[in-house]
């Protein structure tokens, strides 16, 4: 609940139109900034985004931030 509550602050920070989605574009230096491959963030991204629509909603986004913090472990 915590880390959930973690990614929804960010989310907030990143939507930066505030239209309830952040685009790869937008995100895609956070998600970089974890150390992870390309392709493994591809494939979180991928996913997550259910719809293939080129963005998250905050649940989307708070469930591929979890696949990178698992991926961390």
């Amino acid at each position: 609940a915590e880390e959930k509550q973690k990614f929804d602050i960010l989310f907030q920070q990143l939507d930066l139109d505030k239209d309830g989605f952040i685009a790869g574009g937008d995100v895609f230096q956070t998600f970089l900034a974890s150390g992870l491959p390309n392709f493994v963030l591809s494939h979180i991204w991928n996913l997550c985004d259910i719809g293939q629509t080129g963005k998250l909603n905050a649940e989307q986004f708070a469930l591929a931030s979890y696949f990178i913090s698992l991926k961390l472990k």
